[in-house]
């Protein structure tokens, strides 16, 4: 009878078990697949963003009419904010809050340099 380790191995992040495919042996260091994709939403760009977290606050500001419809029209009433984003957060009082996914809206992590970009292109 083959041990666990004949049969194949475990993802070293989350045990996840992968089989071993014609007794090949894999060499070097893998991780499944959620894994993959829980590290590259903490790390990274991601779909076109710096990271997660900017790419979700985005999606979420303009993906949901109410935000959206307030983003502009804060754009439309004021000309040229110096931080457009951060304005927008204390405008909606949203310092504290998260997206729907557990996003912090205005934290350390955001790209706000990109997200301020994002707010000009609405007015």
């Amino acid at each position: 009878m083959e041990t666990i380790s004949e049969q194949g191995e475990f993802c070293p992040e989350c045990t996840a078990f992968r089989p071993r495919v014609d007794g090949a042996i894999h060499l070097g260091r893998w991780s499944c697949s959620d894994c993959t994709a829980d590290r590259k939403k903490q790390e990274g760009e991601y779909n076109g963003w710096a990271n997660y977290q900017t790419w979700n606050v985005s999606l979420r500001l303009l993906n949901t009419e109410s935000l959206y419809r307030a983003a502009v029209d804060l754009m439309q009433k004021h000309d040229n904010p110096e931080d457009p984003y951060e304005l927008f957060i204390q405008w909606m009082q949203l310092e504290d809050a998260k997206t729907a996914d557990g996003v912090a809206w205005f934290s350390s992590k955001l790209d706000l340099e990109a997200l301020n970009e994002m707010m000009e292109d609405l007015n």
